[in-house]
C-alpha cells in the first residue's frame, strides 16, 4: 500500500496535466512526463494511436483542438493509487466531452497512468486511455 500522501500528490499531479492538456499548453502539459513518456489511447472499436516522447506528444497536443473541433474535459472520477516509494499506478474512470460541437461529443472509460519518481519529483511515465463507450462524433474524441 503506498504511503497515505502518495493519494493526493498523485491524484493532483494528473490533474494538473489534465487542465494544462484542456487549456492548450502544450509546455506545461509535457512537463508532467518523463522524457521517453508513452501517451497510448484504445478507441471502443480496439483501435489504438501511440505517441513515444515528449516529441510525439507534443504533436499531438499541438493539433488536438483543430482535430476534435473544441475543448475537451476530462473529468476522472475514483482514482485508485497503488505502488510504493518509487512508482505509483493511477487508475481512473474517465467522461471525456467535446465542447463546441452539435451535439456534444463524449466518451466514457478507463486512464491508467504509471507515476515514477526523478530527480525526487513524480511524473508520469504512461498514460493509457481506454475509451469503452461513445457518443456521436467519437472519432473527435481522441
Amino acid at each position: 500500500m503506498p504511503h497515505p500522501l502518495s493519494y493526493p500528490v498523485a491524484c493532483m499531479l494528473v490533474a494538473r496535466a489534465n487542465l494544462a492538456l484542456e487549456q492548450s499548453d502544450t509546455s506545461t502539459w509535457l512537463s508532467y512526463f518523463t522524457a521517453d513518456a508513452v501517451l497510448s489511447m484504445v478507441d471502443s472499436k480496439g483501435e489504438e494511436r501511440v505517441y513515444r516522447g515528449k516529441r510525439s506528444m507534443a504533436t499531438y497536443a499541438d493539433h488536438r483542438r483543430e482535430r476534435i473541433g473544441g475543448f475537451a474535459h476530462l473529468w476522472m472520477n475514483s482514482p485508485i493509487v497503488e505502488g510504493d516509494a518509487t512508482q505509483l499506478s493511477v487508475r481512473s474512470l474517465i467522461v471525456a466531452t467535446v465542447i463546441g460541437t452539435h451535439p456534444v461529443n463524449f466518451a466514457t472509460g478507463l486512464c491508467e497512468d504509471k507515476l515514477v519518481r526523478e530527480d525526487g519529483a513524480w511524473l508520469i511515465a504512461e498514460r493509457r486511455l481506454r475509451l469503452d463507450q461513445t457518443g456521436p462524433g467519437r472519432e473527435q474524441v481522441r
